[in-house]
Order: structure tokens, then C-alpha cells, then sequence
């Protein structure tokens, strides 16, 4: 699954035409990098995408809950931006703040 092989022009022409020596370094590689089709191994490719594609069969590990956009820390990795205390719309109200509480 997303592998690439360089090859010689040599190889390339042998491998396109299925006359590259299985004996070769190049054959060995395109065969462990599964391009022979005639010698796939289903199991390992399967195994290579399950193991590179975890994170897609499981739940998120962190969850946020922001209650407010009021932040004055200007931390570089977050979201958030500054505004001031009077500024309103920035706050989670009351039975946002209830309604997420119960769902956690």
C-alpha cells in the first residue's frame, strides 16, 4: 500500500514485460512491495493498511470542551483568540453548558 521502486531502464523494460529475473535485486523488491500481482500477499497488504490506517477505526482520544473564546494566554497551538471581557456571543450559554455536561 503506497509503495514506489525505482528502477534502471533495464528493469523497468523486464518488468514490463514480465522477463525481470526473479533472482534480481529489483524482482525481489517489486515483489515484497507487491507490484507481481502473481504473488500478492493479501494477509501482510491487509495487515500494512489496517496498522497505517488505525486511527480511522477507533474514537477521537481528546475531547475539548470550550466554553468560552475569552482568553488572554495567546498560546501558539491554540484556537482561541482574544477578545475582551465585554464582547458578547463569545460565552457558551447556560443550557449549551448544561446540555454538553450531560452528554459527556
Amino acid at each position: 500500500m503506497g509503495q514506489h521502486a525505482i528502477l534502471n531502464e533495464t528493469e523497468f523494460r523486464g518488468y514490463l514485460a514480465g522477463t525481470l529475473d526473479k533472482d534480481s535485486e529489483a524482482w525481489l523488491e517489486l515483489r515484497q512491495k507487491g507490484f507481481l500481482k502473481k504473488y500478492l500477499d493479501f494477509e501482510r497488504h491487509i495487515e500494512d493498511y489496517r496498522s497505517k490506517n488505525s486511527f480511522l477505526f477507533t474514537a477521537a482520544a481528546l475531547h475539548i470542551l470550550v466554553t468560552t473564546a475569552r482568553c488572554n494566554h495567546k498560546c501558539l497551538y491554540c484556537h482561541s483568540s482574544v477578545v475582551g471581557e465585554k464582547k458578547k456571543g463569545v460565552d457558551m450559554t447556560p443550557a449549551h453548558a448544561k446540555r454538553a455536561v450531560d452528554i459527556a
